[in-house]
C-alpha cells in the first residue's frame, strides 16, 4: 500500500512550519492503524508511507480505516484540512535490507496518484479477493498503462460513503465524434479482411491514447482480440518493443495448444520476440547461416506469420502507443507488416507524437511511404476549441459544468489540450481552488490556477527535445508574456535575425509556439499554451526576471511610443517587475485613467489599486513624503468612484477611508474631499448616521460658514458637504428630514444657480426634482417632470456619457411615477444600455429594477417575470437590498397572477422583511403588499388581508390614487366598527380596482 498527502508541496511552499506539523499529526493518526490491521511500515516517504500487508483485505480495510479518520478529522475547524491518496496491489516482492522490490511495489505506486484526493484505488487481484468482503463499492475505472509495466493493469476505485468523487481520475471520453467514426469504421472493415494502418498523431496530452482505446473498447472481447505495445523514451535501447509487448501478451494470455498452433512455421522468430517461448516449444534445429539482410527479411516474415496466424483465429487489433519512439528496425518491420496487411483481417493503430517526429527520421519516411502505398490512414487530432473544452470540464467534474467566469481562464491557461484541461481540473479541484457548492462549482475568493506536476513535466519533455539552445530563447520569450513579435525577441534575446528565426521555426514544428498575423506583413507568436509560458517563466532566477523585465519595458516603450496610453497597463507591469517602480507608478495611473474613459471598470480599478499601493510603499519609506500623499488621495478617489459604479459599496468604503487616512496634515481642502468621499459611500448603504457625521467631519476640517463667494478654493467641497446632507435627508423620515433637506437646499442654491458649469446645473435641477418627489410622497408634478427635462438638457451640454445616462434614468424614473408607462420603458431600457455599456454596476441595478417595475404597471406578466431573476443578480453585485426587495415584490405579483399563492406568499414576505431591515422606511410597500392580499383573500384569512391592507395608507408610503385609497380606508372603517363581511367585500372590491389601476 502506498499512500501520499494531496497538495503537501503547495502547502510548504506557503507554510512550511505547518505543513511539518501537519505531516506529523497525520503520521500520528495512521501508524496505530498501521498495526492494527497486521501492516508493516516499510519506509516513510515524507508525506506518504509504503506499508505491507499480509493479505489483500487487510490492506483495503486499513486504507477504509484511514480515509475514514481523515474525514472525522477535517470536520473540526482547528486543524489544517488534510486528504490523502491511497493505492493497493496484490503480487509478490523481494525483501531486501528492511525494504520490499519488485512489480507489486511500483505498480502500487503506479495507480495511487490515479486515486482522487480522499480515495483509495486498487487493482484487479485485490478486488478479486476483496471486492464481496468490503460493505462499499468498487467502480471499475479502466485498464491504465502504468510506466515501465508491460502490460495494462485493471484499476477499481473504493466508493467510500462520506467521499464524494469531485472530479473522475479516468478521462471521460467527449467530442471526438468523428475521428472515432472513422476508427470504428477501420475496424469493422479489417473485420472482414481489408486490414490497414491507422495512426493517430497529435501532441502530448492531446487524447491519441484515450481516442484508440475508447474505438476497441467495444470490440475487445467480442470477435477480436486485442494486443498492445507500448514504448517508454528511456527504453530506446530495447529492440522491436511494441512488437515484443504485443507478442508476450498473446503468449500469456493463450492455452499452449493456442500458442503451438499459432507459432508453427514461425516458431524461431516468435522466439526472438519471446524467448520464453523456447521453454514451450522446445529446442529448434540450427537456423541455416544467411546474410544480415536475408536474415533480417526472414525475421519480418516470420513475425508477420505469427501475428497473421494469430489473425485467422480472430480479427487483431495492434494498438502501439507511442511509436514515435521506436528504434528504426521496429519501423522497417511496420513497413514491411504494413505491405502485408491488404487481404489480412489486422488492423495496426498507431499513436504518435507529431511534434517529435522527424520527417527525415525513419518513422518519417516509412509514414510517407506506407501513405504513398495507401497503406495508411491518418487522423490529426486537434487541440478542443473552447465548446468542446467545457464539455470536458463537465465530463471530469461529474457533470456539473461550472459558469463561464470559472471555465474560461482555465480553458486559456490549458489552450485547449486535454490533458492539460483534465489536470488543471483536478489540481484546482484537490488545492480548494475550484469548490462545490449547494449552487454549483465556484472559484475560491483570490485563488490562482498553478501549473501541476503532470503537466509540468509533459511541458519539460516538450521543451527538452527542442534542444538547449531554443529552450533559452523560449524562456526569454515567456518575459513578454503569452504573445510577442520577433523584433522584440530578438532584440531581447541578442541573437541575429538568421539564427534566431530557425529556433522560432523549430518552435512553431513542435507546436510550443503559434504565428498570428495582425496586419498584412505583420505578425505575432503566441506560446500553444499558457502553461507552457508559466513553465519556462519560473525557470528563471529572479535577478535574471528582473533584468529581463526591465530591456523589456524599455523596447515595448520604443516600439509603442505611439500609443503607450493604450499599453499603460502592459508597460507598468514590466516596469514593476524590473524595480523601476516611478516608471511602474506613472504607468498605472495611465492605464487607470483610460480604463476609466472607456468605461473598463474592473481594469481601471486593478490599475489604481497597483498605483495605490505602490505610492503607500514609497510613502512608507519616506520617500517625496507630501507629494506621494496628495497623488496618493487623488489616486484613491479615483480607486473609491470606480468601486463604487462597480459594487459592492463596501469595497468603496473601505477605499475612501484609507484616502482619509492618507490626507492627514494635508491641504484642509484635500482632507475634505476625502471625507466627502467616505459620505456618498456610507449614503449608498444606508448608514445615514455615519454619513452625515462624515459632513460634520468634512465642516469641521473646511469650516461650517458659506465661502465668502464662488471664486473661493473651498467652494466646490463646501457644496459637495451640503449636496451631501441631502442626499441622506432624501432618505430620512421626510417628516423629519424634509424641513432639513429644504433649508440645505436653500443655502446651497445661489451656488448652483450662479455656477456657468452645466455639472452644477444637473446638480440643481436634480435635487429640486428629489424634493418635488420626496414632497408628493413618490409623485413627480408637472414641475418635478420639467425639473428632470432642464437636467437632461443641462447633462447633454457637458457631454459626459456617465451624467447623460443619470440623467436619462431620472427621466424615466419620473415617468415610472407618474404612471407614464410608455416614455418610462423607452427611457428606461435607453439608461440599462448606457449602463451596460459603461459597465456601470449601480446605474445599471437602478436601470433594470425600474425597467422591471415598469412592465409590471403595463401588465405585462411575462416580461416583468423575465427580469425578476437579472435584477436580484445585479442588486446583489451593486449591496442594494432595496432593489432585491423590489424583484421579490414583482415574483410575488407575478406568482399571484399566475395563481401559485405558495410562491406568492413567501416571495411577497421576504420583500417585506428586506424593506423593513433598511434603516429608512422605503416607499413603494404596495409592490409585496396588494399580491399578499390577494393571496390572503384567496385562503379566507380576512384579518391577515386586512392588517396588509393598513401598511398602504402610512405617511411613509406612496398614495395610492384618490379612488383606491377611499376604497381602502372604507375597509378599515367598516373592520373598525365590526363588521367584517362588509370590510371584506369593500376590500376585495379595492383589490378589483387595484388590478384595474395597475397597481395589483
Amino acid at each position: 500500500m502506498f499512500t501520499d498527502l494531496v497538495a503537501f508541496s503547495a502547502l510548504a511552499q506557503q507554510d512550511e512550519a505547518l505543513a511539518l506539523r501537519t505531516v506529523e499529526e497525520i503520521s500520528a493518526l495512521l501508524r496505530p492503524l498501521f498495526t492494527a490491521h497486521g501492516g508493516r511500515e516499510v519506509k516513510g516517504l515524507g508525506d506518504g508511507f509504503l506499508v505491507e500487508f499480509g493479505s489483500a483485505l487487510d490492506a483495503t480495510e486499513c486504507a477504509i480505516a484511514i480515509q475514514s479518520g481523515l474525514f472525522q478529522r477535517n470536520q473540526s475547524s482547528d486543524v489544517q484540512p488534510a486528504e490523502m491518496r491511497i493505492g493497493i496491489h496484490l503480487g509478490d516482492v523481494v525483501q531486501r535490507d528492511g525494504d520490499i522490490l519488485g512489480d507489486a511495489v511500483n505498480i502500487a505506486a503506479r495507480i495511487e496518484p490515479l486515486a482522487e484526493a480522499s480515495g483509495i484505488c486498487i487493482t484487479g487481484p485485490v478486488f478479486e479477493q476483496v471486492g464481496n468482503k468490503i460493505p462499499y463499492t468498487c467502480v471499475r475505472l479502466d485498464h491504465a498503462f502504468l510506466k515501465n509495466i508491460s502490460t495494462p493493469i485493471a484499476v477499481f476505485s473504493v466508493d467510500l460513503p462520506w467521499h464524494a468523487p469531485p472530479a473522475a481520475r479516468i478521462t471521460p471520453w467527449t467530442n471526438r465524434t468523428a475521428e472515432l467514426g472513422i476508427v470504428q469504421e477501420a475496424v469493422r472493415a479489417a473485420a472482414s479482411g481489408s486490414g490497414a494502418i491507422v495512426a493517430l498523431g497529435g501532441e502530448s496530452g492531446i487524447g491519441k491514447t484515450r481516442l484508440a482505446e475508447e474505438a476497441i473498447r467495444k470490440v475487445e472481447g467480442s470477435g477480436f482480440r486485442v494486443l498492445r505495445g507500448r514504448r517508454f523514451e528511456e527504453e530506446l535501447s530495447v529492440p522491436y518493443s511494441h512488437w515484443v509487448q504485443a507478442a508476450r501478451t498473446f503468449v500469456r494470455e493463450s492455452a499452449p495448444p493456442m500458442v503451438f498452433k499459432v507459432c508453427d512455421g514461425c516458431e524461431r522468430e516468435a522466439s526472438g520476440l519471446v524467448p520464453e517461448l523456447l521453454d514451450r516449444l522446445g529446442p529448434r534445429p540450427s537456423a541455416p547461416q544467411l546474410s544480415a539482410k536475408q536474415a533480417r527479411l526472414r525475421f519480418f516474415e516470420g513475425v508477420t506469420r505469427f501475428f497473421q496466424n494469430i489473425a485467422r483465429e480472430t480479427p487483431l487489433v495492434l494498438l502501439f502507443d507511442d511509436f514515435q519512439w521506436s528504434d528504426p528496425d521496429s519501423v522497417s518491420l511496420l513497413e514491411y507488416f504494413g505491405a502485408q496487411l491488404p487481404g489480412q483481417p489486422i488492423l495496426v493503430l498507431l499513436t504518435y507524437r507529431d511534434t517529435e517526429l522527424d520527417p527525415n527520421g525513419p518513422l518519417g519516411r516509412v509514414l510517407f511511404e506506407l501513405r504513398r502505398q495507401g497503406n495508411l490512414r491518418e487522423i490529426p487530432l486537434k487541440r478542443f476549441e473552447p465548446d468542446q473544452g467545457r464539455d470536458l470540464v463537465g465530463a471530469v467534474l461529474g457533470g456539473a459544468v461550472p459558469p463561464v467566469a470559472v471555465v474560461q481562464p482555465l480553458l486559456e491557461k490549458s489552450g485547449g489540450n486535454p490533458l492539460f484541461v483534465e489536470e488543471l481540473c483536478r489540481s484546482l479541484v484537490e488545492d480548494r481552488t475550484l469548490v462545490r457548492t449547494p449552487d454549483g462549482w465556484r472559484t475560491a475568493p483570490g485563488a490562482r490556477v498553478q501549473v501541476p506536476t503532470t503537466v509540468r513535466e509533459v511541458i519539460r519533455h516538450r521543451v527538452d527535445w527542442i534542444g538547449p539552445e531554443a529552450e533559452s530563447v523560449l524562456s526569454i520569450a515567456s518575459i513578454f508574456g503569452n504573445q510577442f513579435e520577433f523584433d522584440w525577441l530578438r532584440e531581447l534575446s541578442e541573437i541575429d535575425a538568421d539564427p534566431l528565426l530557425r529556433l522560432v521555426e523549430a518552435m512553431l514544428r513542435a507546436r510550443l509556439l503559434r504565428e498570428k498575423e495582425i496586419a498584412p506583413g505583420r505578425s505575432n507568436y503566441e506560446f500553444g499554451d499558457e502553461q507552457t509560458r508559466d513553465v519556462l517563466y519560473a525557470g528563471l532566477s529572479l535577478v535574471r526576471r528582473r533584468q529581463y523585465h526591465l530591456r523589456a519595458a524599455q523596447i515595448l516603450e520604443r516600439a509603442w511610443s505611439g500609443s503607450t496610453d493604450e499599453r499603460a497597463e502592459e508597460l507598468a507591469y514590466h516596469f514593476l517587475q524590473g524595480n523601476d517602480r516611478e516608471r511602474a507608478l506613472q504607468y498605472y495611473v495611465r492605464a487607470g485613467d483610460r480604463a476609466q474613459q472607456l468605461f473598463a471598470g474592473g481594469d481601471a480599478a486593478s490599475s489604481y489599486a497597483e498605483a495605490l499601493d505602490l505610492l503607500e510603499e514609497e510613502i512608507a519609506q519616506q520617500r517625496q513624503v507630501r507629494a506621494r500623499r496628495e497623488q496618493a488621495v487623488e489616486v484613491a478617489g479615483k480607486l473609491g468612484d470606480v468601486q463604487w459604479h462597480l459594487g459592492p459599496h463596501s469595497d468603496s468604503i473601505a477605499t475612501y477611508l484609507r484616502g482619509t487616512r492618507l490626507a492627514e496634515g494635508l491641504d484642509p481642502i484635500v482632507r475634505a474631499r476625502a471625507w466627502i468621499n467616505v459620505g456618498h459611500g456610507y449614503n449608498g448603504i444606508h448608514d445615514y448616521p455615519a454619513a452625515l457625521a462624515t459632513c460634520d467631519t468634512a465642516e469641521s476640517i473646511l469650516g461650517a460658514s458659506p465661502p465668502a463667494g464662488a471664486t473661493d478654493p473651498r467652494s466646490s467641497e463646501w457644496v459637495g458637504i451640503q449636496r451631501l446632507r441631502m442626499e441622506v435627508y432624501y432618505w430620512m423620515d421626510w417628516q423629519v428630514s424634509g424641513p432639513l433637506y429644504a433649508a440645505a437646499l436653500a443655502r446651497v442654491r445661489p451656488y448652483l444657480e450662479k455656477s456657468s458649469s452645466p455639472f452644477d446645473r444637473v446638480r440643481l435641477y436634480l435635487s429640486l426634482k428629489s424634493q418635488d418627489f420626496r414632497q408628493h410622497r413618490g409623485w413627480i408634478s408637472d414641475e418635478g417632470l420639467e425639473y428632470d427635462r432642464k437636467g437632461l438638457a443641462a447633462a447633454r451640454e457637458s457631454g459626459d456619457p456617465e451624467w447623460i445616462n443619470g440623467a436619462i434614468f431620472a427621466l424615466g424614473f419620473s415617468h415610472f411615477w407618474r404612471g407614464e408607462v410608455g416614455p418610462a420603458r423607452e427611457l428606461l431600457a435607453e439608461s440599462l444600455r448606457g449602463a451596460e455599456r459603461m459597465g456601470l454596476t449601480t446605474a445599471l441595478s437602478r436601470s433594470m429594477t425600474y425597467l422591471m417595475a415598469t412592465e409590471r404597471r403595463s401588465g405585462d406578466v411575462a416580461a416583468a417575470e423575465r427580469l425578476v431573476p437579472m435584477v436580484l443578480s445585479a442588486a446583489d453585485t451593486a449591496e442594494l437590498p432595496e432593489y432585491s426587495a423590489m424583484a421579490y415584490a414583482t415574483a410575488s405579483w407575478v406568482a399571484w397572477r399566475t395563481g401559485d399563492m405558495e410562491r406568492a406568499l413567501a416571495e411577497g414576505e421576504r420583500a417585506l422583511q428586506l424593506w423593513h431591515e433598511i434603516p429608512n422606511s422605503y416607499p413603494c410597500e404596495w409592490m409585496a403588499i396588494w399580491p399578499l392580499i390577494g393571496v390572503a383573500l384567496h385562503r379566507g384569512r380576512t384579518s391577515r388581508a386586512l392588517e396588509l391592507a393598513r401598511g398602504l395608507l402610512p405617511v411613509s408610503q406612496n398614495p395610492l390614487p384618490l379612488e383606491l385609497e377611499e376604497l381602502v380606508r372604507r375597509a378599515m372603517a367598516l373592520e373598525e366598527s365590526g363588521d367584517r363581511p362588509a370590510a371584506t367585500q369593500a376590500l376585495e372590491r379595492a383589490l378589483d380596482a387595484a388590478r384595474r389601476l395597475k397597481y395589483a
